[in-house]
C-alpha cells in the first residue's frame, strides 16, 4: 500500500518531477528480487495515463493535447521493452518514464 501511494504521489505531481522521490522509487524497482514491484509500477503508469487521458478527453481537451500522452506511452513501452530484452538498468527506464510523462504534461 505504501508503495502504491508513493507511486501515485509522484505521478500526481507531474509535470513537476520530484527527482529525489523518483530516484528513491527507482532504487526499489531494480534487481531480480524486485520484479513484482517493477510490474506493479508499470501497471500503475498505465492506469495513471489511461485515467488522465480519459479525464482530459471528457473535459474537452483537443486531440492535439492528447497526442503527447500517446507519444509518451509509446516511448515508455519501447523503453520497457528494450530494458527487458537487453537487460538494461530499470532505474534508467523509470527515470526516462517520468521524464517523458513530465514532457507530455508540460
Amino acid at each position: 500500500l505504501a508503495f502504491d501511494a508513493s507511486v501515485a504521489r509522484l505521478l500526481k505531481g507531474l509535470p513537476r518531477v520530484d527527482w529525489l522521490g523518483v530516484h528513491f522509487l527507482a532504487d526499489k524497482l531494480t534487481g531480480r528480487a524486485n520484479e513484482d514491484s517493477y510490474a506493479t509500477f508499470m501497471r500503475a503508469l498505465e492506469r495513471h495515463l489511461d485515467a488522465h487521458v480519459r479525464t482530459l478527453s471528457q473535459q474537452g481537451a483537443p486531440p492535439a493535447r492528447l497526442i503527447g500522452y500517446a507519444r509518451a506511452w509509446d516511448e515508455i513501452r519501447e523503453l520497457a521493452r528494450e530494458t527487458e530484452v537487453f537487460n538494461f538498468d530499470k532505474k534508467a527506464m523509470v527515470l526516462g518514464a517520468f521524464e517523458r510523462l513530465a514532457k507530455a504534461e508540460g
